[in-house]
């Protein structure tokens, strides 16, 4: 008994260090973005920072595409089961990364055209490759639960990141243009470390065709999923800028990007929980799974709520904190504190797409988002084109209630006899879904 006892312990402390380093390499990733969105909010005058925000929306939108056909299979594989099996696998996803490349660099041109700045295209390029090769090595190391090697990279392309755009901005050459180049070099360099640390492996063609034809079977549905994802978060960005002006835009990506301190957390909660839940579940089955998606689940929800709470209650005072009691930002206010709320919602929304996520239960997750962007496009969109930035966080607030309540009532049939704080939360949720008359 004591062996067990000392065995469980260990494993504890395993489990709280790693939970450690994916929270401090999503910190990292996140201060790093976070300063470097404040950086040019404050240096740039509205209208430039809103073209920053659409050209940001759009990378991110490209960057869906590779992380659905990429990242998720490598992240949900078994390819950590050795060293060897997962420098292979990491080899695999970055050719078919490379593969992806000419579709997307295709569209990113239509992309620029469309919003009038032709001149940014090339360094806008290089940011779409540099950085998805830098995700790809990142996450492959996640992938064999690796985060405490990820750290250093990771903070050599988001912290390096913002420190360059700093000298750019005092040096007086903070176009956007330059800010591209700047997010492009630091990220080619970080995957370089990264490479040193994780190393590649031989792939055979026969290898490599079983990759490509893995990650389309379970990717197909991811992208479609992230897709109908963008229809519930990017597409109000390009809302506001197409019938707003760019100006109104960004505004809203000041907004996001006070919302974003809390990211470390929220993305930590998916970095951590969908690989480690998905060794979990090829272990123990379904159970095993969600006890450990809620462990880190629940950690990350406590921490996470008292952050948005003060920032609900006090929203002015975190706009002069980041962009001076003179900036057009602070009336931002009441869309600040739909945007807490809607984030909120969002964090325990995020257990139960991770765990479904984990599963490989991708055409639940699917529905998820589905019904995510139903919400966008049907209540979201409207609210955005006639109401501006307040109508964008209110639109955000109902979508991510919607993902929530979705979330937990496909997860229920799953766990039926789960413990008992999971089965309390997914029944109140499932039968909040089936309220109703019945014929």
């Amino acid at each position: 008994m004591r062996q067990d006892m000392r065995n469980q312990a260990a494993e504890g402390g395993a489990l709280r260090a790693l939970g450690a380093w994916t929270l401090a390499d999503q910190g990292v990733v996140s201060l790093g973005t976070f300063l470097t969105n404040v950086i040019l909010a404050r240096s740039l005058t509205p209208s430039e920072f809103g073209v920053y925000g659409v050209y940001l929306a759009i990378l991110l939108t490209l960057n869906t595409i590779h992380s659905s056909l990429v990242i998720y299979p490598l992240t949900t594989s078994s390819a950590a089961s050795s060293p060897s099996a997962l420098r292979g696998a990491a080899t695999g996803s970055l050719l078919l990364t490379a593969g992806l490349w000419a579709p997307l660099l295709a569209a990113l041109p239509l992309a620029g055209i469309a919003i009038g700045h032709r001149g940014t295209l090339l360094p806008a390029l290089a940011v779409v490759v540099c950085w998805q090769t830098q995700e790809t090595m990142r996450r492959a190391l996640m992938a064999g639960l690796r985060h405490r090697e990820a750290v250093w990279g990771d903070a050599l392309s988001y912290l390096g990141q913002a420190l360059a755009v700093w000298l750019l901005v005092r040096a007086g050459a903070a176009g956007l243009g330059n800010v591209f180049w700047t997010m492009a070099l630091t990220s080619l360099a970080a995957a370089a470390v990264q490479w040193l640390q994780l190393g590649l492996g031989d792939v055979t063609r026969t290898r490599l065709w079983r990759l490509g034809c893995d990650a389309w079977r379970l990717g197909k549905w991811t992208l479609a999923s992230n897709v109908a994802g963008i229809l519930s978060s990017q597409l109000f960005i390009w809302a506001v800028a197409g019938f707003r002006g760019p100006a109104e835009a960004g505004a809203l990506l000041a907004v996001f990007n006070v919302l974003g301190a809390s990211h470390p957390l929220l993305f930590s909660l998916g970095n951590l929980i969908v690989p480690a839940a998905s060794g979990a579940f090829r272990a123990g089955g379904p159970q095993a799974a969600w006890r450990t998606a809620w462990k880190y689940g629940r950690q990350g929800i406590g921490l996470a709520a008292p952050c948005l709470l003060l920032l609900a209650a006090f929203p002015e005072l975190a706009l002069r904190l980041l962009y001076g009691s003179h900036s057009g930002y602070v009336v931002l206010a009441a869309p600040m504190r739909w945007g807490a709320l809607a984030y909120v919602f969002l964090f325990v929304g995020q257990v139960f797409g991770c765990y479904l996520g984990a599963l490989r239960e991708v055409k639940r997750v699917f529905r998820v988002q589905m019904l995510g962007g139903a919400i966008g496009l049907a209540a979201g969109l409207p609210l955005a084109i006639g109401f501006g930035v307040g109508g964008a966080c209110v639109g955000l607030c109902a979508v991510n209630m919607g993902r929530l309540l979705a979330g937990g009532a496909l997860s229920y049939p799953l766990l039926r006899s789960q413990v008992p704080e999971a089965g309390d939360l997914l029944r109140a949720v499932s039968c909040s879904l089936n309220a109703g008359p019945r014929t």
